[in-house]
């Protein structure tokens, strides 16, 4: 199996371990459902998935370091949930990230500069959240970004010359 969608239906409950399994997964698609819990360490173990799309259910706690291993990983969407507490910088390891989409969350902390790193990244929702910190000048190391959204966080200091 390659293709998973389950999306825009009322799946409730967490995401079952047996879902790694499924090693040649590349697209998973569970959004807009009322799935909760939290996004578990094991999805780690997924590595051929292309895209992740969780976003708009009730899952929450803290985004798993794991997510490094997911180095095929091209869209990230996990917007509208109730995860908190700092992006992992693992995150630097998915080079292949060109869309990231962590609005509408609980995140705090300052943005990792590892982020910056990913030099693919087209388009970052980091809005609706509660990061702080100041806006780091490598933002201009993105040079394929197309959009960059940081609105409704707590953000302070100098606005970098690049923007």
């Amino acid at each position: 199996l390659q293709f998973l969608d389950l999306a825009s239906n009322d799946l409730n409950g967490t995401l079952p371990p047996s879902l790694c399994d499924l090693s040649n997964l590349q697209y998973l698609h569970l959004y807009e459902n009322s799935i909760k819990g939290t996004l578990p360490t094991y999805i780690g173990r997924m590595v051929n998935l292309i895209e992740l799309h969780l976003f708009q259910n009730e899952m929450g706690g803290s985004l798993p370091s794991e997510i490094g291993y997911l180095t095929e990983l091209d869209d990230l969407q996990l917007h509208d949930n109730e995860f908190s507490g700092p992006i992992p910088s693992q995150i630097s390891n998915v080079l292949s990230l060109r869309r990231l989409y962590l609005d509408g969350n609980i995140l705090s902390k300052a943005i990792p500069n590892s982020l910056w790193k990913l030099q693919n990244l087209e388009f970052v929702d980091l809005f609706d959240n509660l990061l702080t910190g100041s806006l780091s000048s490598s933002i201009g190391n993105l040079t394929n970004l197309v959009g960059f959204d940081l609105h409704a966080n707590r953000l302070t200091g100098t606005l970098p010359s690049i923007v």
